[in-house]
């Protein structure tokens, strides 16, 4: 299972709009030589990176990748989500009949599923793979292929650069699943299940806003869509950002960075862009099919 977000697979035919404020360069405070930042999609299709303007000259003039964890083992990353993902209860404690009722047929009918084969499964995980199949099958396609995260690690590693993580994957697991109280997963896992109709019109604004490179919007939709508070987009986003800030200085500031984490890490007075300047950095959003000579 890759990286999971609710941001889904972006439609190619928008793709020529993308543009640099997806991009930025990171120089100044000390640095001899440039390092990027690019917001990623963790789900999108691979090709469109060929749109991004400046992307694969960036990617290239630089000798280390950054990204959110690495994923370079694929059967110890599935025993750790797997593992991750149980809980001692069932879920059966934390829901109403009704609730019950509801998703059981849901999973049912989406799945193949019963709510009883999957009820010492955290609420969180059920939802994003209820949230997935349901957008896969309206879309009428599955995203097989390799995720951008992936593949510029895989990218970077086969061209001898340096592949680097700012959290490792329990980390992640821990932020996604465990931190969170159940009682409150099965709260959001119910509401998924009650507007599953809305799941492919939310995720088309969310893949237009992408694709027009707007960011500020796509941090602000956050809340809206998956009904977050303002306490959970802090733990999944910006208290993320601030612990990553340390990493990336320290990454930036030993070698030329690609640095591809996913686009709501990048905007916000906590977002990466902004804690990098108030650090003392430049951060450049490149607009421009040229990217400017870089100091050597």
């Amino acid at each position: 299972m890759k990286q999971i977000l609710l941001l889904c697979i972006v439609h190619c035919a928008l793709c020529i709009n993308l543009n640099a404020q997806l991009l930025y360069e990171i120089s100044g405070n000390g640095l001899t030589k440039s390092s990027y930042l690019f917001g990623t999609h963790h789900m999108i299709a691979v090709e469109t990176a060929t749109k991004i303007p400046g992307l694969f000259r960036a990617f290239n003039d630089c000798s280390v990748v950054v990204s959110e964890f690495v994923d370079d083992n694929p059967e110890e990353m599935q025993r750790q989500i797997l593992a991750a993902s149980k809980m001692e209860k069932s879920i059966f404690e934390m829901l109403t009949l009704d609730e019950e009722n509801l998703i059981d047929s849901a999973l049912q009918a989406e799945l193949g599923l019963s709510l009883a084969n999957v009820q010492y499964m955290r609420p969180n995980i059920i939802a994003m793979i209820y949230e997935t199949t349901v957008y896969e099958r309206v879309l009428k396609q599955k995203s097989d292929d390799m995720a951008m995260d992936s593949y510029f690690q895989v990218a970077g590693a086969e061209l001898g650069k340096s592949v680097v993580g700012l959290e490792t994957l329990e980390q992640q697991m821990d932020m996604l699943l465990r931190s969170i109280p159940l009682e409150r997963q099965s709260e959001i896992l119910v509401e998924t299940i009650r507007k599953a109709n809305n799941i492919p019109s939310e995720n088309a604004r969310l893949d237009s806003l992408y694709v027009a490179g707007d960011i500020n919007a796509l941090y602000d939709m956050l809340v809206e869509v998956e009904d977050m508070t303002e306490a959970e987009k802090f733990l999944l986003v910006d208290e993320r950002n601030i612990a990553w800030l340390p990493k990336v200085e320290e990454y930036i500031k030993q070698n030329p960075c690609f640095i591809a984490v996913g686009a709501l890490h990048l905007p916000g007075n906590d977002g990466l862009i902004n804690l990098l300047r108030k650090t003392g950095y430049k951060v450049k959003a490149l607009k421009d099919k040229k990217t400017r000579e870089h100091d050597n």
